[in-house]
């Protein structure tokens, strides 16, 4: 799963709640405050999206890719107000140099038709894409954008 996906969620839940929750902690302030602290927030998360994005990208034009092991996967549901579910999923490749890299991530595994596409996608051929200066730096990836060499 992307992590631009994650920090859209985390943008979107915030900007919800940063005027409440500055209203509560601050009490009654002109409502010129509140407008820019809310500028701030939004200001904030907006540039988390786009590190997320500049990542995301660095590795699909310099990266490495391999093909990935699956070790585990279990489905999980993370705390707070949202119900959605993921999957957590253990997985090791190898990278460039014969080193064996072990992590973890989460996908999304609720019931929605592009939530299902892209989780059968990238587990029917898992794939990743690693930084080749630190493997450890490393996302599963769709393996239709990328392509493995043989």
């Amino acid at each position: 799963m992307r992590d631009s996906y994650k920090i859209q969620m985390a943008v979107s839940s915030a900007i919800s709640i940063a005027p409440i929750l500055f209203a509560y902690f601050f009490g009654k302030l002109p409502i010129i405050a509140v407008v820019l602290c809310y500028f701030f927030f939004v200001s904030i998360l907006v540039l988390l999206m786009l590190l997320a994005y500049t990542r995301e990208r660095y590795l699909l034009r310099w990266g490495g890719v391999a093909p990935a092991r699956m070790k585990a996967e279990n489905q999980t549901q993370r705390r707070g107000m949202s119900s959605t579910k993921y999957l957590a999923v253990a997985y090791s490749f190898t990278d460039k140099d014969g080193n064996i890299i072990e992590t973890q991530t989460s996908i999304r595994a609720d019931n929605r038709p592009a939530s299902i596409e892209v989780r059968n996608r990238i587990l029917d051929k898992p794939t990743v894409l690693y930084d080749p200066k630190d493997s450890s730096r490393n996302i599963l990836y769709p393996p239709s954008t990328v392509e493995l060499a043989d």
